[in-house]
């Protein structure tokens, strides 16, 4: 007997609740991403079992207006892309898939640009290859979902024929060197988990510690979420 998996999501007990059934293999996704530990957020205790809940997501959205970002470093989006390019599939490539699906079931956008700007300053620096897998990660970020679970669950032909549309290559190659590498790109990593630490500080108010600009990051209207292996892929 298939097990479908039942998401639920509530604030307080005066509010509505929401709850979302998902195809029988959200199970894998979930396991996945508790296993890779991919996810790097700020919220407040928050269990990794509420951070895996794409009601929980849906639910702010829809009651509290929160919008979400998920913001990729380039180890992520290589393992993204090779689910394509690779003729053969591992762990990574499968646990980016469930990446990609648990985005799309909690309605997260998938943000590139920290990757992209490594990938063309601190890589091999080609403008040209750089966007080639820019176009496929947004193919795969809009593919069918159930081609993305085929993958994810161990059949890696379901992507082969994944169709990439253009994109607006001026603009993004106009944007994306338009400024001067930094010098150290470490330390943008530093800055953010800073800025993190002290939005975790309960002995800091939060207008004292960071100024009230609603900073997306830290509490604002838009919350963030970090995908990589490591903490360097914050915001």
């Amino acid at each position: 007997m298939s097990v479908i998996p039942t998401f639920k999501a509530k604030t307080s007990k005066h509010m509505p609740e929401l709850i979302l059934t998902l195809p029988g293999y959200y199970i894998e996704v979930v396991s996945r991403l508790k296993k890779c530990a991919w996810l790097i957020h700020n919220f407040r205790n928050g269990s990794l079992d509420d951070i895996c809940n794409p009601a929980i997501y849906l639910y702010r959205q829809e009651i509290e207006g929160t919008g979400y970002i998920a913001s990729i470093d380039l180890n992520v989006m290589q393992y993204v892309v090779n689910c394509v390019k690779k003729k053969v599939a591992n762990e990574h490539y499968q646990n980016a898939c469930a990446m990609l699906l648990f985005c799309r079931f909690a309605n997260i956008q998938i943000e590139s640009g920290l990757a992209m700007y490594e990938r063309i300053n601190h890589g091999t620096g080609d403008i040209e290859e750089a966007l080639d897998e820019l176009a496929v990660l947004r193919a795969l970020d809009n593919a069918d979902l159930d081609l993305l679970a085929e993958y994810m669950l161990g059949n890696h032909l379901s992507l082969r024929g994944l169709e990439v549309p253009g994109i607006d290559r001026a603009t993004l190659r106009d944007g994306l060197t338009r400024y001067r590498r930094l010098i150290d790109w470490d330390s943008i990593y530093v800055l953010i988990l800073g800025a993190v630490s002290v939005y975790l500080d309960d002995s800091l108010a939060a207008k004292e510690a960071l100024g009230n600009r609603g900073m997306s990051l830290l509490g604002g209207r838009q919350s963030c979420l970090g995908l990589g292996l490591v903490t360097e892929s914050i915001w």
